[in-house]
This record gives C-alpha cells, sequence and structure tokens, in this order.
C-alpha cells in the first residue's frame, strides 16, 4: 500500500511530497545563513568567507561526481574545472604581445556565473573579451581550453573579485567580497594576435 498524498487525519505524507518539502527547507535555510552573511550586520564579511572556503574546499572532494564529464582537476592557481567537451581549436594565449604591448588573445564565449548559494549573478551568448580584460581565474582556466570546449570552473575569491567584489550604488553588492564563482563556458571563438 503506498500513500499518494496527505492523510489530513494522520499528518502522513507521501515520501515525494516529504522530499520536496526538505529540498525547499533545505534551499531556505541556506538562503537564510547567505543573508546574515550578507546583512550589514557583519560588514567585514567573514562569515561569508568562511562559507565560501568551506564550500569550495568541499566542492574539491565531489569534483568530477556528475555525468558527462569526461575529465576533472585543479589547475596550479587553484581553479577547479570539470570537462564536458574538449575542443580541437585554437588556444587562447594569457596576457600581452611582448611585441606589440597588445593583447595576446581575443575570446568569444558562451557563459552563466552562479555564487555558491546558486544566485545567478552574470549570463551571456556570443560574449567578446580580451584575456587582459577578465579575472584571473578565467585567464587561467581559458589559457588550457581549445576552441569548440565547454567545461565548468569553480574560481575560488582570491582569484575573482577578491576581498573587494564588485560594489553597486549605496554600498550593495552585486558580486560579494571573497566570493567563489562558479561558471559554465564554452569557448566559441579563439582570436590569437
Amino acid at each position: 500500500y503506498e500513500i499518494s498524498e496527505c492523510d489530513l487525519s494522520s499528518d502522513v505524507c507521501s515520501s515525494d511530497l516529504t522530499s520536496k518539502k526538505l529540498d525547499l527547507m533545505k534551499k531556505i535555510t541556506l538562503l537564510f545563513f547567505t543573508l546574515i552573511a550578507l546583512c550589514g550586520c557583519n560588514q567585514n564579511f567573514q562569515t561569508w568567507k568562511d562559507l565560501n572556503e568551506s564550500w569550495f574546499n568541499d566542492n574539491e572532494l565531489t569534483l568530477g561526481d556528475g555525468p558527462y564529464i569526461l575529465e576533472s582537476g585543479v589547475l596550479p592557481s587553484g581553479v577547479q574545472y570539470e570537462i564536458y567537451h574538449n575542443g580541437y581549436g585554437a588556444v587562447p594565449k594569457p596576457g600581452l604581445d611582448p611585441s606589440t604591448e597588445q593583447p595576446s588573445s581575443y575570446v568569444v564565449v558562451n557563459y552563466t556565473g552562479w555564487l555558491v548559494d546558486g544566485t545567478k549573478f552574470d549570463s551571456a551568448t556570443e560574449a567578446g573579451f580580451y584575456m587582459t580584460q577578465i579575472i584571473t581565474g578565467w585567464q587561467d582556466a581559458l589559457a588550457q581550453m581549445k576552441e569548440g570546449s565547454h567545461w565548468k570552473l569553480y574560481i575560488p575569491w582570491s582569484i575573482g573579485y577578491g576581498e573587494e567584489g564588485t560594489e553597486m550604488a549605496n554600498g550593495n553588492f552585486y558580486i560579494p567580497p571573497y566570493s567563489t564563482l562558479i561558471f559554465d563556458v564554452e569557448l566559441v571563438q579563439v582570436i590569437n594576435n
């Protein structure tokens, strides 16, 4: 005998409904603690920093556990990555071309970025950047990717937006200080100088 909906007289619910309630409670609890970490009562963001560092360390333990992941690892800079598809094209060059003092590469990417609490903070299709215009974590990862590749990146705060974050008007933050950044990145095109 399987119960398919709540039995109001005995307060018994199906396992599906109970599971959904538990998932919702987990999300609400994470959101609550995230809001506490970001509130004005903790101006130095120590709680948010601790949460992000803990999440980042725990993530390394499960890196590569998902489906469709060809390879996973950690770059020397600390960027964690999961490879969904390896491309066959050019690899971007980081930094400036020494002979011209101009950026070595221009890249076109599709990407989405999240914080560890699941907040989506940015997304773009066919966005173009010089390699010198992007955060260090992206520079390190893109310099390993071939055109056509699709990777997921986990960037520690120290080579993301650092201890400053990206502040908007009135002291609010678009990306809070000490934020681990999660990006789904497809390298669409590489133009090397």
